[in-house]
């Protein structure tokens, strides 16, 4: 609720400017909306939507993303993923393999709660102990570019970013699962570390 106020907050506050800038508002497919349809968009129940906004000297883009997603890649870009992944991490990466990634942004500089935050998420010993003994799945931690964290990979190209998580950056941690024939589900923003064994062992 707080962010939703500072999000209000802001929208409203372009009204004071001397100079007005422009401002955009797009819904999850990229279609421009209006900021009403944005705002309640961001206001509906069980948050289905997180949102971004960029600003710069002359306009404000707002943006909706879905938080949950369930789609396909084909097949050669999940095999472009899995070379980016191999280069990254120096491991190899079956075919057959469902790859899962949690992926975390840097966080603002004013933001302490992180301290202690990434110890407690890359030993949890059930979670590591899953991936270890079940060889159909492959799993990473990966880390946003200049973002260094111990046992995370770094996501050097921002080709991860980029292409899976449609440049969303979520400091408390990105997810996604992708099966083998390229369907995937992603979670973008907050969640719980355990909901991702139950989603990956779900029919989707």
């Amino acid at each position: 609720m707080r962010l939703l106020t500072a999000l209000l907050c802001l929208l409203f506050s372009f009204h004071s400017y001397s100079q007005e800038p422009n401002v955009y508002f797009y819904n999850h497919k990229g279609e421009p909306i209006d900021k009403q349809t944005f705002i309640d968009s961001i206001k509906v129940p069980k948050h289905k939507y997180a949102y971004k906004l960029i600003e710069n000297d002359t306009a404000v883009l707002g943006s909706l993303f879905l938080r949950e997603e369930i789609n396909i890649i084909t097949l050669e870009e999940r095999k472009s993923l899995i070379k980016e992944l191999e280069l990254l991490s120096g491991q190899k990466i079956k075919d057959s393999q469902t790859v899962v990634i949690d992926f975390f942004s840097l966080p603002s500089k004013d933001d302490t709660s992180y301290n202690g935050f990434f110890n407690k998420y890359t030993k949890n010993r059930s979670y590591l102990r899953f991936f270890k003994k079940n060889d159909g799945y492959v799993h990473f931690f990966v880390s946003q570019k200049g973002y260094i964290l111990d046992g995370f990979i770094e996501d050097k190209n921002n080709y991860l970013l980029k292409n899976l998580f449609s440049n969303y950056e979520a400091s408390y941690g990105n997810y996604i699962i992708i099966k083998p024939n390229g369907h995937y589900l992603r979670r973008l923003d907050e969640h719980r570390q355990d909901e991702i064994i139950d989603k990956i062992k779900g029919d989707w």
